[in-house]
């Protein structure tokens, strides 16, 4: 949009409006599903598809039953760090927001 905007002297706003104005579909600021860092944990891309990965599966099974097992949020994070079970984006250290939201997305799309 600002390609455009630039082109005919308009601002990137103006240019956004024109496009609602006219139905013109605007992308998602996240919504591609084929960026890896797009991707729910538990999921990869594998020839331009999204499959379950086993390997995030596995730790997704083992959140799943330490929450059974009553642990918080706060500790299930603290055990996967400690074992040093890498995230979605590879860091060494978990958040108790990343185990409530896979936690979260499990309970309402059943099992991954």
């Amino acid at each position: 949009m600002r390609q455009i905007g630039a082109e005919f002297a308009s601002s990137k706003t103006a240019i956004r409006n024109a496009f609602k104005t006219f139905g013109i579909p605007l992308r998602g600021r996240w919504r591609n599903p084929h960026r890896s860092h797009n991707l729910p944990f538990g999921k990869k891309l594998s020839k331009g598809k999204v499959v379950d990965y086993d390997r995030e599966q596995g730790v997704i099974r083992s959140i799943l039953k330490m929450h059974e097992d009553r642990l918080s949020n706060i500790a299930i994070a603290r055990a996967l760090t400690a074992m040093k079970i890498p995230t979605k984006k590879r860091r060494l250290k978990w958040h108790h927001e990343m185990v409530r939201q896979i936690l979260l997305r499990n309970r309402n799309s059943g099992p991954n």
